[in-house]
């Protein structure tokens, strides 16, 4: 008998700007497999991608979220972690030093990850408490110092916004109205200050009622006093 036909060749296409799904069509099974792919990042010397996927049946939304990563061809695909049950794991991020990653566990709270050793991460609290850091289609959020000792991330908490510090395994609240966050060196950042609509900086050595300084201070500056703009670096 001759060979049965391949498989119909994998499709993509947007679902949303910071997500891919892949859909293979399985002749004559009543079921299709999803595989959605999101977060991804470029590790390492930039030959790496790290990325979230996500499988599960299509008619329901069933099914686990782990972390991989490939080449930039696509090949040589490795899962780095082990979502047990049915937990996803989702906005992974990678130090600096490729040796430890943060995510997010969704609907539960931040996790440290050693690489490569561990595949479940540990719990980061601040002090007892629970962050989510909220998903934005727009701005990366969860970002590492360039040391890659510490990490920056937000937060939406009903309609307040607050700004996290990453450090020693805990996180510390930053700041109180602020997003949209990056280094400017290891020891300051920048971010959108949601009460006065404006860009600011701020030591990551202060406390979170320490007020922060305008990104740009220099009055001659064309830029000082604008309302706030997004800066979104190089990913």
């Amino acid at each position: 008998p001759p060979p049965p036909p391949p498989p119909p060749p994998p499709v993509f296409f947007l679902k949303n700007t910071t997500q891919y799904e892949m859909l293979w069509s399985l002749v004559g099974s009543e079921m299709c497999i999803r595989d959605r792919y999101s977060d991804p990042e470029f590790i390492g010397d930039g030959t790496r991608i790290l990325y979230a996927k996500r499988k599960h049946k299509s008619n329901n939304n069933v099914g686990t979220k782990d972390l991989f990563t490939m080449d930039l061809d696509g090949k040589n695909v490795v899962q780095i972690s082990d979502a047990p049950e049915l937990e996803k794991f989702t906005m992974p991020r990678m130090s600096p030093n490729n040796d430890e990653i943060l995510y997010v566990k969704e609907n539960d709270g931040v996790y440290l990850l050693k690489y490569p050793n561990e595949k479940v991460g540990t719990l980061v609290l601040d002090v007892t408490d629970k962050v989510i850091p909220e998903t934005s289609q727009f701005y990366r959020n969860i970002r590492w110092s360039p040391d890659g000792d510490k990490a920056i991330l937000w937060e939406k908490d009903g309609s307040v916004y607050n700004l996290y510090l990453y450090e020693s395994g805990q996180l510390r609240l930053l700041q109180i109205g602020g997003r949209y966050a990056d280094w400017i060196s290891n020891e300051e950042v920048m971010f959108r200050h949601e009460p006065s609509n404006a860009m600011l900086r701020k030591k990551i050595s202060l406390l979170s009622g320490d007020d922060p300084s305008p990104l740009i201070n220099d009055s001659s500056h064309p830029s000082y006093g604008l309302p706030w703009m997004q800066l979104q670096p190089r990913q």
